[in-house]
């Protein structure tokens, strides 16, 4: 995961990988919570806060 400075300066092209990343981690962070194998539930919090963070910046990109 990127920071925000970071996710600011990269390309439109760059913060839709990113966002596609982010989304595929919320997904395998989700399933591994539900299932027992991960302990870490603050994983998905965060992943979910990264995600809409990049969807912000995304939105701002022209």
């Amino acid at each position: 995961m990127y920071t925000t400075e970071e996710l600011k300066k990269m390309k439109k092209e760059q913060l839709e990988k990113a966002l596609k990343e982010g989304k595929t981690s919320l997904m395998k962070f989700r399933f591994e919570s539900r299932t027992g194998q991960s302990k870490n539930h603050q994983r998905v919090e965060d992943t979910k806060k990264y995600v809409a963070r990049v969807i912000t910046i995304l939105k701002n990109v022209k």
